[in-house]
């Protein structure tokens, strides 16, 4: 590609890696954690 669209098109990608990386830790580890506060048990 030419050069600057390719350099448009590589910072794109490297955000949107970034962003998927973000997006996948808080999935995993946010989420569960925030459960029991958003949805608690009731006892039965």
């Amino acid at each position: 590609m030419g050069d600057i669209v390719g350099r448009l098109f590589r910072e794109f990608a490297v955000t949107l890696a970034v962003a998927i990386l973000i997006s996948a830790v808080v999935s995993l580890t946010l989420t569960p954690m925030m459960r029991p506060y958003v949805k608690p048990r009731i006892a039965a």
